[in-house]
């Protein structure tokens, strides 16, 4: 595997120029076939470009591990909902939703 060159094409930030947010879904950080584990940043499949964006789960990831444990389950028996609610009121990042 060789080394990419330089920033790739368009620049080495993606910007939506719409300033529009979105959501990476919790799902995303739940393995299919593992319980009780979670995965964050590029422990996971995705393309090049949401590996930009999923880089940053690990926040969502630690509060995720810390419900779960407070509530003696398993991180896919908690709602995503959930942990988007404790990120909102930590300051943990925009939600629209």
């Amino acid at each position: 595997m060789s080394k990419p060159k330089g920033p790739p094409p368009g620049g080495p930030f993606l910007v939506d120029s719409r300033g529009c947010n979105y959501d990476i879904p919790y799902r995303a950080l739940l393995p299919t076939k593992v319980e009780n584990l979670l995965v964050a940043g590029r422990c996971h499949s995705a393309t090049r470009g949401a590996h930009a964006s999923t880089r940053v789960t690990a926040t969502a990831m630690g509060e995720a591990a810390a419900l779960a444990l407070s509530k003696k389950s398993t991180p896919q028996e908690i709602r995503g909902a959930e942990v988007r609610e404790l990120l909102r009121k930590s300051g943990g990042g925009p939600f629209t939703r």
